[in-house]
């Protein structure tokens, strides 16, 4: 949020309405906003890399049971499925 507003005030994006801006915003993200972030706000990066960690042994369960659940249920029937 901060960057959005910032490159707004300094106007670094294209776009007359809110929802252009946020669009060129998301076109600007791999060539200067994550590196910005990198480059200011390193710890937010740290942060972001230690929980991406920390939920990379869960993937596979939920990934497992989401496929079961999945696998079970019929298209006329209620999502989710009843146990």
């Amino acid at each position: 949020m901060y960057l959005i507003n910032e490159y707004r005030l300094q106007d670094q994006l294209d776009g007359d309405s809110p929802q252009k801006r946020y669009r060129d915003f998301e076109a600007l993200a791999r060539q200067k906003v994550i590196p910005d972030v990198a480059s200011r706000f390193p710890e937010v990066l740290e942060r972001l890399h230690s929980r991406l960690d920390s939920l990379s042994p869960c993937v596979p369960r939920c990934v497992s049971a989401s496929m079961t659940t999945m696998s079970h249920w019929q298209p006329s029937q209620s999502f989710p499925p009843e146990a």
